[in-house]
Order: structure tokens, then sequence, then C-alpha cells
């Protein structure tokens, strides 16, 4: 009887071990696919944010699709009209009390939109995250009818 119940146990970790592993591999190889992609529901599932239909030109750098990194961030950068900002700020998290920046990690920096060397961002948030510790969001302008937006989510 007792070395029934060690095979069952024996035999349901060896389950739930495979079942565990197979879905962690799962779930690194459709991240470390998506991290190729420059998309909108790239964007919106690091940050948590749903983005305006107007937000085009996405770039998304970082390593937030790898699943145990103790600290880890995603920056993104697109650009959208800027009638659709207040649609943007209603998605975002709470305020929260301290301040937020992008760091200076030369993997958040790779940005190529020519407003990101300008005079700096017009508004800069600091707010709660839905995905990670934290959201720093900036809204530079471009022209007239457009905006850029750079957003940074923070795990640590």
């Amino acid at each position: 009887m007792r070395t029934s119940r060690v095979v069952l146990a024996a035999g349901l970790s060896v389950v739930l071990t495979g079942t565990a592993a197979t879905y962690g591999v799962y779930r690194w190889m459709s991240f470390r696919s998506m991290a190729r992609s420059q998309t909108v529901e790239r964007a919106e599932w690091e940050h948590g944010v749903a983005l305006p239909v107007s937000a085009n030109n996405v770039e998304c750098l970082g390593e937030a699709y790898v699943l145990w990194a103790p600290d880890k961030g995603a920056c993104t950068a697109f650009e959208m009209r800027k009638s659709d900002v207040p649609v943007l700020k209603s998605h975002l998290g709470a305020p929260i009390s301290y301040p937020t920046f992008v760091p200076g990690n030369q993997q958040y920096q790779r940005h190529t939109f020519s407003w990101l060397n300008g005079h700096g961002p017009s508004e800069m948030l600091s707010c709660s995250s839905m995905t990670g510790d934290w959201l720093h969001v900036e809204i530079w302008p471009i022209d007239t009818d457009r905006v850029g937006v750079r957003m940074y989510t923070d795990w640590n």
C-alpha cells in the first residue's frame, strides 16, 4: 500500500513538472518571437495600456518577454494624433507620488525617432502599472497634429 502511494506521488510529480516545463517553454518561445515584432499588441501587452487607434510607427525595446528576469524593463515609442492624448491618458494607471524615468541603459535608448532629440517632452507622467512595478510616460511634440509618446515599464 505504501509503495503504491510513493509511486503515485512520484508519477504525479513527474506529470506536474513536465506540464509546468512545457508551459514555460511555450510562453518563453511566444514571448521570444514577440520580442522581434514591433506591434501595437506587443506594446499593449508589455505596458498594460490600450493604445489609441491612431498609434503608429511603434518601436519596442527591452526584455519584458524574459519571464524570470529579476530586473527588466520595456520601452516603447510611437507616434499618434495629438487629439488622442486624452484617450491614452484615460488608459493609464493612477498617478504615483514619486518621479519615474527612462533608464539610461543602452537597450532603452535605441529608438530612431528624430523628435526624441528635440527640446524634451512637453509632459511626463508617473503612473502605477498594470503589468510591472511602475509606468513612465512622456509626450513629445512633433507638429500641430501629432505627438510622440515614449513609455517605460519597470519590473524590479
